[in-house]
């Protein structure tokens, strides 16, 4: 059993649904309206310290945050609570929808900036869709003191989660999923739409090429299933 400093009781791991296993920094479980997070190594990477400053930072509508940390019996922290969001995924989503999503989470990369926060790992993976887009998952990211490499590396990491969101969602069409321990159909479903993404990322900005993009399609889903199999086939080596 497990315990939050607000007095939220938490069962023991064999009684939660596991949302995510096999993490990098730890697997995430379901209880109630929460996904708790055990952290992962003697030194994680979501340290004490750096959770109670992002429980106080990171306060966005659009941010599955840290809400509190979880001890366990002996009062040693092991894990921490966030809001439990269903995930519908990209698809879910109208074309509009997505565009205007990605363009509200602009403010999260401001509210990251100006605090200090290096936004590391947001990626294409590293969202829940459900009428939203929401970032998750900030055990990597890290106070960067140097404010030009602050902001350039933020502004970066905003236009590849937009490039990587479409890239995961190609990916996921073919119902391949990453296993840490056997990544290699991950790997070779990712390749062709890598190389797409290199022939674009530097040419183009990601909302107005997906905005162009879009025009003839409604919904994202019919977007992806449309034109997943030419990029296979252009961009295959």
């Amino acid at each position: 059993m497990y315990e939050t400093n607000s007095g939220i009781i938490i069962p023991s791991k064999k009684e939660l649904e596991k949302l995510f296993m096999d993490g990098h920094d730890g697997d995430i479980y379901r209880h109630l309206n929460y996904a708790i997070k055990f952290v992962r190594g003697e030194i994680p990477n979501m340290k004490l310290g750096k959770l109670q400053d992002f429980i106080e930072m990171l306060v966005h509508e659009l941010l599955i945050s840290p809400k509190e940390a979880v001890y366990d019996k002996e009062g040693n922290y092991v894990a921490y609570l966030m809001d439990y969001i269903e995930d519908k995924g990209i698809k879910s989503l109208s074309c509009d929808t997505f565009l205007e999503c990605v363009e509200n989470l602009r403010a999260c990369f401001d509210l990251f900036t100006n605090n200090g926060v290096y936004a590391f790992d947001a990626h294409g993976g590293n969202i829940i869709v459900n009428e939203k887009i929401y970032l998750i998952d900030f055990d990597r990211f890290w106070f960067e003191e140097d404010k030009k490499k602050l902001a350039e590396g933020n502004s970066s990491r905003y236009d590849r989660l937009i490039w990587g969101m479409i890239k995961v969602a190609f990916v996921l069409s073919f119902n391949v999923r990453y296993k840490k321990d056997d990544y290699e159909p991950w790997l070779k479903c990712c390749e062709p739409f890598h190389n797409w993404l290199d022939m674009k990322i530097d040419e183009y900005d990601a909302l107005d090429f997906f905005a162009e993009e879009f025009k003839n399609y409604q919904r994202v889903e019919e977007y992806i299933l449309d034109r997943r199999d030419h990029i296979v086939k252009k961009y295959s080596k």
